[in-house]
């Protein structure tokens, strides 16, 4: 399970991100440690049927402090910067067909090729464009 993570992204002792290649996936499972506050799970079945039992999920208040992001890469090619919380550049990847960032805290500066098919997941609600985040222009050029 854990092969499916190409490179985990440390600023400190702090984890800001993992890169993902959902290529190398052999099994089934989750990545994410039950604490974080963003679940990612993934699977291959490959000889025996699975089946999931019908279920609703609980309603369960959650403090959630940061927004987390998940950017897979359908085909393509995306380049991250990645951040620190203090806004410190601390590694750029690339990100092509059947890849993902899952960026847990800090924050990220994206440059996506033309052609490139992507899509994005994070928490709601939608505050507005910039309200949730502060924008540095002079950083990850």
């Amino acid at each position: 399970m854990r092969k499916v993570i190409q490179t985990e992204i440390f600023s400190a002792d702090v984890l800001l991100a993992r890169v993902l290649n959902f290529n190398l996936i052999e099994d089934r499972g989750f990545i994410s440690s039950v604490s974080e506050n963003f679940q990612l799970g993934f699977g291959v079945i490959n000889d025996i049927p699975l089946s999931i039992p019908a279920h609703i999920h609980k309603k369960n208040t959650r403090v959630i402090d940061t927004t987390s992001e998940f950017i897979y890469v359908i085909s393509g090619q995306l380049q991250c910067c990645i951040l620190d919380n203090y806004s410190n550049e601390v590694q750029k990847v690339k990100l092509t067909s059947n890849m993902a960032l899952l960026q847990l805290t800090g924050g990220h500066a994206f440059k996506i090729l033309p052609g490139t098919k992507y899509f994005e997941i994070k928490q709601g609600p939608y505050l507005g464009k910039y309200a949730d985040k502060e924008v540095f222009d002079d950083t990850c050029k």
